[in-house]
C-alpha cells in the first residue's frame, strides 16, 4: 500500500506573476502557507509547510493532498511557445491542463510541460507549426 492520505489539504493559488500562493484548507479561514516559484516545487513545499505546521517530522506525515485548479491565464487551443530541457524553443498549442502541468501539441509531439516552461503570449510570427489541435 501506498503512502496513506494524512487529511491535510491544501489547495493552490494561481498568481499574477506565475508563482504560486498555497492554502493548508481548515476547518475555519485557509491558512497562507507562503508562495513557491516553480510548480515542481509544489508538493515538496506543501508537505514541508504542512509538518511545520502540525509540528511534526516531515518524514513521519502521510501524503498531503494538493489540490491546483486551472490557471485563469490560458484557453484550451492556445498558441504557445515552449522552453525545451536543451534550451530549445518549440511553437505548439495548448490541450488541457490537468494536476499541474499543461499538455502541449508541438512538432515533437504531444508532451506534458510546467507553466513556468510556456510562453503564453508569444510573439508575431514565433508560431510556425500549424498543430493538431490548432485554434
Amino acid at each position: 500500500m501506498g503512502n496513506p492520505s494524512s487529511g491535510f489539504v491544501v489547495r493552490v493559488e494561481h498568481l499574477p506573476d506565475r508563482s504560486y500562493r498555497l492554502w493548508l484548507q481548515t476547518a475555519g479561514t485557509p491558512l497562507d502557507l507562503g508562495t513557491v516559484q516553480r510548480s515542481r516545487d509544489l508538493y515538496p513545499a506543501a508537505h514541508a509547510r504542512v509538518a511545520a505546521h502540525a509540528g511534526v517530522d516531515p518524514e513521519s506525515l502521510a501524503a498531503v493532498e494538493l489540490d491546483t485548479p486551472r490557471p485563469p491565464y490560458y484557453r484550451q487551443g492556445q498558441a504557445v511557445l515552449v522552453r525545451e530541457d536543451d534550451g530549445r524553443l518549440l511553437p505548439g498549442y495548448v490541450v488541457f491542463f490537468a494536476q499541474g502541468g499543461f499538455h502541449l501539441d508541438t512538432p515533437e509531439g504531444i508532451g506534458i510541460y510546467a507553466p513556468e516552461d510556456i510562453d503564453f503570449d508569444p510573439p508575431p510570427g514565433a508560431i510556425t507549426y500549424p498543430g493538431r489541435h490548432s485554434e
